[in-house]
């Protein structure tokens, strides 16, 4: 099986193999070298969706700007849809970075003119999707139409639930060899070390499992205690893949 990063995902844009792609909350144009060869992909499309604040050289990607952006605009037929998306202060979630953690921040304004959250947007594109695939079937259906979508709304989901669905759960008692319960059915998870591969947990990304337990919301946490005065707070919001201690 192949793996479909970003890097092979222009590959196919560029040979004509991918016909669409949802950019969200990413700017390619500006991340990745060879802005030629991704300018030629994005050119390949028959549609671009960016999910964005802002504009992005991404989303404009086929106007010309000179030297900056030489793209033959009358050429281009990739229909681009801006869908203007919340910013962090507009809405609850969490930030994950580079460094191995996350951080639960909290919404502090409404968000401007007909701004969407991300969790909005994807949750409406997934029904439309699963209804498309009831209607006309497809290659393989089975991802779409038979996921697991329990939220109180389901067409705007709490952050919190999804949070949750991230972390993982059991979705049968969990035993050790002696044969008693160590995690009840419908419980969070620990940590990824009590996954399983036999269809008996459930988690929707290992490495954040651990990040809101039964204990509550881990990423939320807000103690800047540093015990040993080496610069590390171990109660600030939650590092992963299980380690509870990085740099403020």
């Amino acid at each position: 099986m192949p793996l479909y990063d970003i890097i092979r995902a222009f590959e196919m844009m560029a040979n004509g193999e991918m016909n669409g792609y949802i950019c969200q909350g990413f700017n390619p144009l500006q991340a990745f070298p060879d802005r030629g060869k991704i300018r030629k992909g994005l050119s390949r499309l028959k549609f671009l969706v960016t999910m964005d604040p802002l504009d992005t050289e991404t989303s404009r990607f086929w106007e010309d700007f000179g030297p900056q952006n030489p793209a033959d605009s009358a050429s281009i037929q990739t229909e681009v849809f801006q869908l203007p998306t919340t910013c962090f202060a507009e809405e609850n979630g969490s930030l994950v970075n580079s460094a191995r953690w996350l951080q639960w921040h909290w919404k502090a304004a409404e968000p401007p003119g007909e701004a969407k959250s991300d969790i909005w947007i994807m949750t409406g594109i997934f029904h439309r999707m699963r209804e498309l695939y009831r209607k006309e079937g497809g290659a393989f259906p089975d991802p779409i139409l038979n996921l697991t979508w329990n939220y109180t709304n389901p067409t705007d989901p709490d952050p919190e639930e999804l949070a949750k669905d991230m972390n993982g759960r059991a979705l049968v008692d969990q035993k050790d060899a002696s044969g008693a319960v160590t995690v009840h059915a419908g419980k969070l998870l620990d940590g990824f070390a009590q996954l399983k591969d036999d269809g008996s947990t459930a988690c929707g990304c290992w490495i954040f499992s651990g990040s809101f337990t039964e204990k509550g919301n881990q990423m939320a946490r807000r103690d800047a205690t540093d015990p040993r005065e080496q610069g590390i707070a171990p109660n600030w919001a939650w590092a992963w893949a299980g380690q509870p201690a990085h740099p403020l």
